[in-house]
């Protein structure tokens, strides 16, 4: 994270806050790296509340030197502070990412540096619904990006907040003992006004953001991002350590103290280790955040700020360490190149836990390489405006200029034949190639969807069979249409990702998913007003079961969110549609989630120079008991769903995709799953003769 500087010119240097930047950025990498700190990621809550703390002192330090805030002076130090090492690590990505980045991580790394280059990251990533935590998020290399953008905005309004309280405090009438509220050219008071109402603004908005705020203005289901990535939802953090800097330094220029209250510099130090030890520890991807809870970190690195404050106390004393202000001193470039050497390392070695691990200690080597030969160099030289706007135009435009070559390349590299011949068994299923997915295609598109047994076009004469499900439906196309078409079925095949084929309704952080509902009751009533020969149902159960994001209902009032009482709603829900096909006669075959591998990056999320390299390197293997994640829980829910019907079959592909109890994503007939989660084309086809007979079983022929 930037760091603002040592210390203001004109204010005491305090070794602490650069112990502080150490431990947060620390918590930070160990988060993103896997490493046991599950709520690492409030590390940059940290940095925020720091950067406040220390532009606001550094404002004030510059206004009581010469009576006014220098902004043209400050936002070229700002210019020479962030622009450089940011210049330097974008040139080296855009260079090295066609190579060591993941595939499918190619268009979001361009997207997402070309928008760090210009500090709006932060807004490329809330346009592209590009969720922080979510899996795809780890191939983006410059997703990290995101808090410099946050943190540039805070930059570019916040002195503009002070003019602006500075001219309003001028204004306000007089009171006996007091001119005006700016008295002796002091800029304390009505900053301080000010910061606490932006500061409050601020955190009512990340509250209510989620919640009824967030639907009257339609931006319900983006809620979430847009308080975890927005400057205006995230600048009480930066305020509220705007509000200590001036909260000292009121008490400074009126006493010659800058300590608060009786308690102690180490009490001060000991709660806030404590909040921050609360958070880092406790705290998981699951924690609604910045809400309620982000005043946790942030009460902490406040603690923390004033334990230090007084100079004094062994907490701050330990901060204040050699090494610590080593490291702090090296916090932005460690943050700036720590996320680029995980995301690397991992598309290296994919499936490697000591991967990310690796990658996060080695970034230390190129992040003192940038410290040494371009902050420092650069951030103590002459502040000379001609020169420092040349130089921030130069880290802009040769970054840009860099990245106009990064498609060629990763197009020329796919051209290789160990690369494009991995590729070739990834291509779409049919029901994405032909506009049967239903949220992946504009209505408008759809096609008709059914292959006819008849290679003419006509019917074949057996009736129609339907596959219908999620993308668990949909990566079973090719062997469906293959299995119904070779019974005499014409095929028909609808799916929709993301949603369980049940007879239940779907939330999604709190918002009804009404699609998911409106896509099963058409597809029943379509099965009512047209009844088919057979229906295969297919859904990812055990995803949607563990999914902390979804929570299902049967109709009724009651949600549960929790993993047994989905799996139990799964069960009733699935106990329904059954009920309901098998009344007119339908044949019916349940299929069983497929294994997963988790935190397997898939294919797609392998280097190309692996690839080019040892192409085999890119998959995983797996025993089987550890790629189903509920275990035999599913498969007993819907065994005991579909319990008293006699034309419906249950089919379990766990024992034909993982022989020998062994489950690997490349076999020697090629590869096998695309992700961790779908299988590939060829897979699927291969597939067509269990389909075919577990068809003939629900049959009963």
């Amino acid at each position: 994270m930037s760091e603002v500087g040592s210390s203001a010119r004109g204010t005491r240097f305090r070794g602490d806050i650069q112990g502080l930047r150490a431990l947060a950025v620390t918590v930070v990498v160990l988060f993103h790296a896997g490493m046991g700190m599950p709520g690492g990621f409030v590390g940059v809550d940290v940095f925020f509340v720091i950067s406040g703390y220390v532009i606001t002192a550094m404002l004030l330090a510059d206004h009581r030197r010469s009576g006014r805030l220098r902004l043209g002076r400050f936002y070229l130090r700002r210019v020479r502070r962030l622009l450089p090492a940011l210049g330097v690590l974008l040139t080296t990505v855009f260079l090295l990412g066609p190579l060591l980045g993941p595939r499918n991580g190619t268009v979001p790394t361009l997207d997402t540096g070309r928008a760090g280059a210009l500090f709006v990251a932060n807004i490329q990533l809330l346009f592209a619904s590009r969720d922080y935590f979510a899996p795809a998020s780890e191939q983006n290399p410059l997703l990290h990006l995101w808090t410099l953008s946050v943190e540039e905005q805070f930059y570019l309004a916040f002195p503009m907040l002070l003019l602006t309280a500075a001219w309003l405090g001028r204004l306000l009438p007089a009171r006996p003992g007091r001119p005006t509220l700016e008295a002796n050219g002091s800029l304390v008071g009505p900053a301080a006004i000010a910061v606490v109402l932006a500061g409050v603004a601020s955190f009512l908005l990340a509250l209510m953001l989620p919640g009824p705020v967030g639907g009257w203005i339609g931006i319900a289901g983006s809620a979430g991002r847009i308080v975890f990535y927005s400057a205006p939802t995230r600048a009480w953090q930066f305020l509220a350590g705007a509000l200590l800097a001036l909260v000292l330094g009121g008490r400074e220029r009126s006493s010659g103290q800058d300590r608060i209250g009786p308690l102690r510099p180490d009490v001060w130090g000991a709660c806030g280790l404590v909040l921050l030890a609360w958070a880092v520890l406790w705290f998981d991807e699951a924690t609604p955040f910045p809400h309620v809870v982000g005043l946790v970190p942030v009460a902490g690195a406040i603690a923390l700020l004033v334990g230090g404050a007084g100079g004094t106390g062994r907490i701050a004393a330990t901060l204040s360490t050699a090494p610590a202000r080593w490291l702090g001193d090296r916090s932005y470039s460690w943050y700036l190149w720590h996320w680029p050497s995980i995301v690397f390392a991992a598309a290296l070695l994919p499936g490697s836990g000591w991967a990310p691990p690796a990658g996060a200690v080695l970034s230390l080597v190129p992040a003192s390489l940038a410290y040494r030969l371009v902050e420092q160099p650069i951030r103590h030289g002459d502040v000379v405006a001609g020169r420092t706007l040349v130089l921030g135009a130069a880290c802009v435009l040769v970054p840009m200029l860099v990245s106009l070559a990064y498609l060629p390349v990763a197009n020329r590299l796919d051209e290789r034949p160990a690369v494009r011949s991995a590729f070739e068994d990834m291509d779409p299923h049919l029901d994405f190639r032909s506009r049967c997915a239903d949220n992946l295609v504009a209505p408008a598109s759809r096609g008709d969807c059914t292959w006819p047994a008849d290679a003419s076009g006509g019917s074949g004469g057996g009736g129609r069979a339907v596959l219908l499900g999620d993308s668990n439906a949909g990566h079973l196309t090719e062997g469906f249409i293959t299995a119904a078409n070779g019974l005499s079925f014409d095929a028909v095949v609808q799916t929709r990702s993301g949603c369980p084929f049940a007879d239940l309704h779907v939330r999604r952080e709190g918002v009804l998913d009404v699609d998911c509902r409106s896509f099963y009751e058409e597809q029943m009533s379509a099965l009512v007003a047209e009844p088919a020969a057979v229906v295969v149902l297919a859904s990812a159960a055990d995803l949607h079961v563990l999914d902390r994001d979804m929570a299902l209902s049967g109709g009724g009032a009651d949600w549960t969110s929790g993993t047994d009482g989905k799996l139990r709603e799964w069960q009733l829900g699935l106990s329904r549609t059954v009920d309901e096909l098998a009344t007119s006669g339908v044949g019916i075959v349940v299929v069983q989630p497929v294994p997963r591998f988790t935190g397997w990056p898939s294919l797609a999320g392998c280097a190309r120079l692996r690839l080019i390299i040892d192409s085999a390197g890119c998959g995983t293997t797996r025993a089987t008991s550890e790629t189903s994640p509920l275990g035999e829980r599913v498969v007993r829910a819907d065994r005991e769903a579909v319990a008293g019907w006699p034309r419906v079959e249950v089919l379990d592909l766990r024992a034909r995709l993982c022989p020998e109890a062994t489950c690997s994503t490349l076999q020697d007939h090629g590869w096998v799953f695309r992700d961790e989660s779908h299988i590939t084309v060829p897979a699927s086809e291969g597939l067509a003769p269990d389909l075919a007979a577990a068809i003939t079983a629900a049959l009963g022929r």
